[in-house]
């Protein structure tokens, strides 16, 4: 799952929210060094992948639950990534927004060794869009598809 597929989404579903946030793109293109932002704030509420799962190493309570050794557990990155607590506001689009890492490509031992390749090519990609005519929406949401672990677009119907 690594790779193009997590990083043609991050860029498709980045695009959408930025062209879906009229003003928040008129900030981006009068402020280049938002550019990186964009790219994460779509990171934190459209991440490629929504869920991890991992083996618990050891017995241990997390959020009041026993969880025990060798036992499976579903991570859930796209929560994480929205939790009122991290993020004020955590459902708006921000670019620009301070705060907590997003959870979008893990941590320590399962931190994504390509994230940094990605939010290269995503901001780049974001870039070179806004560089020429705006491109327009054709449709008010876009189709997704129906993966359980990841989120990206069928489609994303543009005008130029």
């Amino acid at each position: 799952m690594a790779g193009f597929e997590t990083t043609s989404a991050l860029i498709g579903n980045a695009l959408w929210l930025l062209l879906d946030h009229p003003d928040q793109c008129d900030r981006v293109a009068a402020d280049r060094k938002l550019l990186a932002s964009a790219a994460e704030e779509a990171l934190r509420l459209e991440a490629p992948i929504q869920q991890v799962r991992r083996r618990a190493a050891t017995d241990m309570t997390l959020a009041g639950q026993e969880i025990r050794a060798g036992q499976q557990i579903v991570l859930m990155i796209a929560a994480a990534n929205r939790d009122p607590q991290a993020y004020p506001d955590p459902d708006l689009y921000l670019p620009g927004r301070t705060g907590r890492p997003v959870q979008s490509f893990g941590g320590g031992l399962h931190h994504c060794l390509g994230a940094w390749v990605a939010r290269m090519e995503a901001e780049i990609a974001l870039g070179t869009v806004l560089d020429g005519p705006r491109p327009r929406l054709c449709i008010d949401r876009p189709g997704w598809r129906a993966l359980h672990n990841q989120r990206r677009m069928t489609n994303l119907p543009v005008q130029v």
